[in-house]
């Protein structure tokens, strides 16, 4: 299945109802993403069409709500992205992915052992908890893509299923894509090296290119940066803060980041160092 690919709309709302209570997600839930779709149905009627495409989804989200940026959505806006993802998932993949995992990290139970014990060995390895965090969110997503498949044992794992899974996020940003692609690069070399398949599967996972698309970092002249200083009323103490993550960002060269992650426990008052 390609992304262009269109299908009927009664069709495909009433596979995916089927596949929502196969999962079992309750009844008010599908209420609540049916009436979406009522309206998607009544949108596509306009248009003079009854069939459905991921490009379709989007349209019909930018025309009917407005939402053309997917962060910081309403509760309202929420659920309407989530009707829209989860028909164009099916749509392309035949499945529908969860919308977020518990905290404590599960897999599904053929792969909980060997997920966790590489998650385990990556901690040992001095990887930070957001790193971690990342890799257990991306991991959690291919073990339900393996499970959709009817996988049962890792080492039937093979060619297609590294890229058919590597499309499933084509609607994600690139830093995602790329993030998502380099962390199976390593979970792959962790199976092989271990003798959980016989084959390197880190040289089938696809390039993305993310790397050539970044930009030379731009940076500001002496001057500016005495101006933009020079510009804050430190007579306030919102301003005496404004000037002192400028200065630490000019003088430092801190990322902002770091700069968030600032506390009292970083700042050496006897050796003046942050």
């Amino acid at each position: 299945m390609t992304k262009y690919q269109e299908i009927e709309m009664r069709a495909l709302i009433c596979a995916v109802k089927g596949e929502l209570k196969k999962r079992y997600y309750s009844d008010s839930y599908i209420r609540g993403l049916t009436t979406i779709w009522n309206r998607l149905t009544e949108y596509l009627k306009k248009k003079e069409t009854s069939a459905y495409s991921a490009k379709t989804g989007l349209d019909f989200l930018e025309a009917e709500y407005g939402i053309t940026v997917y962060k910081q959505l309403s509760k309202k806006d929420k659920l309407c992205t989530r009707a829209i993802n989860i028909l164009t998932d099916y749509l392309l993949h035949g499945m529908i992915f969860p919308r977020k995992r518990q905290e404590s990290k599960t897999y599904c139970p053929q792969f909980q052992k060997i997920f966790q014990e590489y998650i385990d060995k990556k901690r040992k390895d001095g990887l930070s908890d957001d790193t971690l965090q990342s890799y257990e969110i991306y991991l959690s997503r291919f073990s339900d893509y393996l499970e959709s498949l009817g996988i049962v044992d890792i080492c039937y794992m093979d060619e297609a299923v590294v890229l058919g899974f590597s499309e499933t996020f084509i609607r994600y940003s690139p830093s995602v894509i790329h993030c998502t692609l380099c962390s199976l690069r390593t979970f792959f070399h962790y199976l092989y090296e271990n003798g959980f398949v016989s084959k390197n599967f880190a040289y089938s996972v696809p390039r993305d290119g993310y790397r050539q698309q970044t930009k030379v970092p731009s940076a500001y002249s002496k001057e500016d940066v005495e101006k933009v200083l020079m510009s804050i009323d430190r007579g306030n103490p919102k301003g005496k803060r404004d000037y002192a993550i400028i200065l630490i960002a000019a003088r430092l060269g801190l990322r902002a980041q770091d700069i968030c992650d600032l506390s009292f426990n970083n700042l050496k008052w006897e050796k003046n160092t942050i």
